[in-house]
């Protein structure tokens, strides 16, 4: 079940009643309180990140979800206040990751007396534990109308934790296709995970029901990424996955894969280039890596490349 906290001064707050189906409207209701309307709801000003947790309720990734998050702030031009505002709430994120877990799973996180940490649990659903993520979204503040913010408006900050799906020891398989709705170029905002998420949401409308991902292109038929997802393509032996420069979000499992492996090229991948595809995956923080079995129906390989990356990547979740 997920429960939705909102940051105030110096601390996770978790408004009264504000949790499983009652969870979107409580959130709704968040943004509108204050004076005017959150600018996150108007204009899609802010942005979000979405993290797995581990068996400690914390990030293995973390470093790379603040250092995108940090620069995004920059770009879109928060004050230097709001975003120490903002390091400070990510920093006392354990605060509200470890009340889930202690929540969802049958023994109870307590510190341990030695060094004052958390006790690890065993996450593995089958094992009565719960594999658990945080969501969390940082937008402007409120605004009344116009773009324009006020000199010294302050950041709203929301998390949200929930029940994360296992992660396969072996990527999973699925069926892609390529979508119809192309991509907007803006180097401006390029690489961040912002709030204008609409090219997504049509997208994701234009799924054909075999479909678990489909492939994005932009407004030249050169491919950016999934849906949800980045990519990567096997041509002729070779990984490679498109470059971040004019569309798209550099997702940290992309980052973190691209620190650990030096042979995957960045670089433009045409919409024909498919045809010579042996293999695609995708990845993302939640379910790590997935391979394509079937490319809008032709059959594609399954490589011993993607289950090594899909069991290094399971690995920093201690059995999550």
């Amino acid at each position: 079940m997920p429960h939705i906290y909102t940051w105030d001064v110096d601390r996770w707050t978790q408004p009264s009643g504000v949790t499983g189906l009652n969870a979107g409207a409580g959130l709704g209701m968040g943004l509108a309180m204050g004076q005017g309307l959150d600018r996150g709801l108007q204009f899609g000003d802010g942005l979000f990140e979405t993290m797995r947790l581990n068996a400690k309720g914390e990030s293995p990734l973390m470093p790379l979800h603040q250092g995108r998050l940090k620069k995004g702030l920059a770009v879109l031009g928060f004050s230097p206040d709001a975003i120490t505002t903002v390091e400070r709430a990510m920093s006392k994120l354990s605060d509200i990751t470890l009340a889930h877990l202690s929540t969802h799973t049958s023994s109870p996180i307590t510190p341990t007396s030695a060094h004052n940490q958390p006790q690890a649990v065993d996450c593995r659903p089958d094992d009565g534990g719960v594999c658990s993520g945080v969501k969390i979204i940082v937008t402007r503040g409120n605004s009344t109308q116009g773009y324009g913010a006020i000199e010294g408006i302050r950041p709203n900050i929301y998390a949200v934790t929930f029940e994360a799906p296992e992660l396969n020891p072996a990527p999973a398989l699925i069926n892609v296709g390529v979508n119809p709705v192309t991509l907007g170029e803006q180097p401006l905002l390029a690489g961040l995970k912002h709030l204008n998420r609409i090219e997504q949401v049509l997208a994701r409308q234009k799924f054909q029901p075999e479909w678990s991902e489909s492939i994005m292109l932009n407004q030249k038929s050169q491919i950016v990424e999934g849906c949800m997802s980045n990519i990567f393509v096997n041509i002729d032996n070779q990984w490679l996955t498109p470059p971040m420069d004019t569309a798209g979000v550099d997702g940290v499992v992309r980052q973190w894969l691209l620190s650990q492996v030096n042979t995957i090229s960045v670089e433009a991948i045409a919409l024909n280039d498919l045809a010579k595809a042996n293999a695609v995956c995708f990845s993302n923080s939640l379910s790590g890596f997935r391979e394509v079995q079937t490319l809008d129906g032709r059959p594609l390989q399954n490589t011993a490349d993607v289950t090594d990356w899909q069991m290094h990547y399971k690995s920093l979740f201690n059995e999550c």
